[in-house]
């Protein structure tokens, strides 16, 4: 009857001493699970903050880039109407008004490729086609406005990619917090079997955590 007792005991020491390991093993889990998820909710709240400032540069990079695309335009307006003068001057023969049109009003960026089309016009090549249609010309005036543009549109990409960043980090915030609420309530459960569920889930959904974050940038 001794020996039934001692086993019993031994048996009651051995239930205890696992029931101690997975406690303490749980409260490992709660405390990664609470580190990570107060890791990822910083990491979110960073990249919206990314997401913010790029939306923020691309909007006034996309401003800037209308007026720019505006004051080409007028540009383009402004040669087009002195050279319908000027090419009314060349037929007429008035050497006079020529050279004060393009001594006093034109301006001097466009006059390089004024000459250039007079000098082809002039040589009887047919295929000088309409000086204010050439990729030349055009390309000279709304360069800065498509410089400007191309910013806006990396701005604007970069805010996608942070607000994609800041959602993947939300997302594993909430699979942190589902493994921290598994850990925390194994100590509720009296059964092994039920305690052994619990922390196996914790760690099953700590170990998806992991392998998110490995993929994810840091801000």
């Amino acid at each position: 009857m001794s020996s039934g007792v001692h086993t019993s005991a031994s048996s009651k020491r051995s239930g205890g001493s696992n029931r101690t390991l997975l406690e303490m093993f749980a409260v490992l889990l709660l405390g990664i699970a609470t580190v990570a998820t107060a890791w990822c909710g910083i990491q979110s709240s960073r990249w919206n903050g990314e997401e913010t400032d790029a939306a923020r540069t691309a909007n006034l990079d996309r401003i800037e880039a209308s007026r720019l695309f505006a004051l080409a335009s007028e540009k383009v307006a402004y040669d087009a109407n002195l050279t319908a003068q000027y090419a009314a001057a060349v037929v007429d023969d008035n050497v006079r008004l020529q050279t004060f049109l393009r001594d006093n009003l034109m301006r001097p960026e466009y006059l390089p490729f004024l000459a250039e089309w007079q000098a082809k016009v002039e040589a009887g090549d047919e295929e000088v086609g309409n000086l204010f249609t050439q990729s030349a010309y055009l390309d000279a005036q709304f360069a800065d406005s498509r410089a400007v543009t191309a910013t806006s549109d990396l701005a604007s990409a970069r805010a996608a990619e942070s607000s994609a960043n800041a959602d993947d980090y939300l997302l594993t915030t909430l699979l942190t917090a589902t493994a921290l609420f598994f850990a925390g309530v194994t100590t509720s459960f009296g059964t092994r079997s039920a305690r052994l569920a619990l922390v196996s889930a914790a760690v099953a959904v700590l170990a998806v955590t992991a392998a998110r974050l490995v993929d994810l940038p840091v801000i």
